[in-house]
C-alpha cells in the first residue's frame, strides 16, 4: 500500500517527504547523542549509515544546474536506503519488512544506475559521482 501511495505523488513531493524523514531521523539521533543517550549495536550502525548518507549528499558541490545537482544528490540518498534495507535483511525478523527491504534494494539500485547513466550523458562539469 505504501508503494501505491508513493506512486500517486509527484517525484518532487516524494523526494521532499523522504528527505524530511531522513533529516528528522538524523536530527533526533543528534539530539539523543547530545543528551548522552548514544546508540548501540545495529541502531548505532544505522545512524552511522544515515550520517554518511547525509554527509555525502551535503558534499555535492552545486553545479548551477538543478538537474545535475538533483541526480548527484539522489545517488547517496538511494545508497543510504540500500544500506538501511540491507541491515533489515541481515538483522530484521519481520517477513513483510524483509520483503519490503528486498524490493527497496532492487528499486534503488535500478534508479542509481539510471541516475549514473543520465549524469554520464548530461553532466558537463566532469565531476560525476
Amino acid at each position: 500500500m505504501m508503494f501505491t501511495i508513493l506512486r500517486m505523488i509527484t517525484p518532487v513531493t516524494r523526494l521532499a517527504l523522504l528527505s524530511a524523514t531522513f533529516c528528522t531521523l538524523v536530527g533526533v539521533a543528534a539530539q539523543e547523542t547530545a543528551h548522552g543517550a548514544g546508540h548501540t549495536g545495529m541502531n548505532s550502525k544505522m545512524h552511522t549509515d544515515m550520517k554518511k548518507m547525509m554527509d555525502d549528499m551535503h558534499a555535492v558541490k552545486s553545479s548551477g544546474n538543478m538537474d545535475v545537482d538533483f541526480a548527484k544528490m539522489m545517488i547517496p540518498h538511494h545508497q543510504g536506503a540500500i544500506d538501511m534495507a540491507q541491515m533489515e535483511l541481515n538483522h530484521g525478523t519481520d517477513p513483510m519488512l524483509k520483503k519490503m527491504a528486498t524490493e527497496i534494494i532492487a528499486a534503488q539500485k535500478k534508479e542509481i544506475k539510471v541516475l549514473q547513466d543520465w549524469l554520464t550523458k548530461n553532466d558537463k562539469s566532469g565531476r560525476a559521482r
